[in-house]
């Protein structure tokens, strides 16, 4: 009791930190991960591609390298001199709203099909259509996945608070000026790139029409294009892919300032101890990947075996006896 007294002061600045980390990052995520589903299911094409894009690269990189790149690229290419609770909330906030946004298009999903289509009939443009007739009926079937996307949220911000301490900073800023071959072993043998643990969550499947009609679709929530809708969606796509060319020119040129592609900066994968435990790293996490898919599909199907006999118990149903005949009641 007394370790807990004497150490209020840290106990109580870390749950302070944790509470306004997740409530910035929970926002952020909120937002654009509503955002990125409008995107999915625009008239837009290109909007559509970069909702896919953005779902699929941030769902699928590892929390742990996304807060890497956040607090020592990010900062050296774009934004130097940002707070690290800045750069945390929004590593975060991109990542989860990736699942929000899943969440929300399967919601949509949910959505009758007529309650689109009788929009659409009094004349209502795609923005209407979707902000006062279906994310409001989307919303009741949302609630639940969101809790526990933000829920996990809560605790991957455990990583993002250890990161942010000032001596994983100077370690780093070490690193680089020692041109990483002193730590790069114990870096790369420690974390054995088995970070998977950090609770991936997977999108609600999408239902179908769950309070009646047909399931809700993209392409009901607006009329096919015209010629003029082709042309501007054509000048979105090159505007965005020009966009896109720019950002990755200026990200090499800066790290080419800043002598990150330099020879010598790779020199350390050259070495055979390096090299080796890259291969050790990515081998245990196919090991461990392999084993938790397995475990996980043999306790999934027992668990829904003891589910089902449970539930058919619960109803009075016994399996027929293969002396019954067709119309047998017993």
């Amino acid at each position: 009791m007394n370790v807990l007294l004497d150490n209020f002061p840290a106990f109580r600045d870390g749950f302070i930190g944790t509470v306004s980390i997740t409530a910035v990052s929970s926002l952020i995520a909120l937002v654009l991960g509503v955002a990125v589903a409008g995107f999915r299911v625009s008239p837009v094409p290109p909007l559509r591609y970069f909702g896919t894009a953005w779902v699929t690269l941030m769902r699928n990189t590892p929390l742990t390298l996304l807060f890497l790149i956040f607090f020592f690229v990010v900062p050296e290419i774009l934004f130097p001199g940002m707070s690290p609770f800045v750069l945390g909330s929004l590593a975060l906030g991109f990542y989860t709203s990736s699942f929000v946004c899943e969440a929300v298009r399967s919601g949509i999903n949910t959505v009758p099909l007529g309650q689109a289509e009788a929009a659409r009939s009094i004349g209502m443009t795609f923005a209407q259509t979707l902000q006062l007739v279906v994310l409001p009926q989307a919303t009741r079937t949302v609630v639940p996945p969101l809790s526990s996307i933000f829920i996990a949220l809560t605790k991957n911000s455990a990583i993002c608070l250890r990161l942010q301490q000032r001596r994983t900073v100077r370690l780093a800023e070490a690193d680089e000026r020692q041109g990483l071959r002193h730590r790069a072993r114990l870096h790369l043998g420690g974390h054995r790139l088995s970070d998977h643990h950090l609770y991936h969550q997977r999108p609600l499947p999408a239902a179908g029409a769950s309070h009646g009609g047909r399931p809700m679709s993209a392409s009901v929530l607006y009329d096919a294009p015209g010629p003029k809708a082709v042309v501007r969606n054509r000048i979105y796509a090159v505007v965005g892919s020009l966009a896109i060319v720019a950002l990755i020119a200026v990200s090499i040129v800066r790290l080419a300032d800043k002598g990150h592609l330099a020879p010598e900066m790779w020199d350390i994968f050259n070495y055979a101890g390096i090299r080796q435990n890259i291969a050790d790293a990515i081998l245990a996490t196919l090991k461990a990947f392999g084993l938790a898919a397995v475990g996980s599909l043999v306790l999934g199907v027992l668990l829904a075996v003891v589910a089902l006999r449970t539930t058919s118990r619960s109803a009075g149903w016994r399996p027929r006896s293969s002396n019954c005949s067709a119309r047998c009641r017993c």
